[in-house]
């Protein structure tokens, strides 16, 4: 081996770790093995988002609670829902795959705004929201002019 194939080859090994030389009548070929660690590759255009804002909120007041109801949102960002997470002031609820969810713990006669949100792998989407005040009487519901509850 030469001087200078002596020098590639400490080279060659400080860089990669794994050099291989194998000699044969005239020549010299060096093997330069490296071995690394890289994410894997995304097809182009499917990255996996969060998902988008439930839609059609709603907010039926109770006795100190609101029940919230909503559809699953249009967008799922590419991995399924794995749940929801209700949100009234500091009270909560969640739920993995039901779409209505009562938030207990709420003021009567307090406005709130009541915020929904859809989960997968990559986090909470946006929020779908809607209004409610709680009351300590069920609300007055009327169908063509016939009072139900009073």
């Amino acid at each position: 081996m030469s001087l200078r194939s002596d020098r590639i080859h400490r080279h060659l090994r400080a860089r990669s770790g794994k050099v291989f030389r194998l000699l044969a009548p005239g020549f010299m070929l060096i093997v330069l093995l490296t071995i690394g660690v890289s994410l894997p590759a995304e097809a182009h255009g499917s990255a996996i988002k969060k998902p988008g804002a439930p839609t059609g909120v709603a907010a039926l007041p109770g006795n100190g609670s609101a029940l919230v109801s909503w559809s699953a949102p249009v967008s799922d960002g590419g991995s399924p829902v794995t749940g929801y997470t209700v949100t009234a002031s500091i009270q909560s609820c969640t739920t993995t795959t039901a779409t209505t969810c009562t938030v207990t713990g709420l003021t009567n006669g307090h406005l709130y705004n009541v915020r929904v949100r859809a989960s997968n792998v990559k986090g909470e989407g946006h929020p779908g929201s809607a209004k409610v005040r709680p009351t300590a009487s069920p609300p007055k519901v009327s169908f063509d002019g016939s009072t139900i509850f009073t």
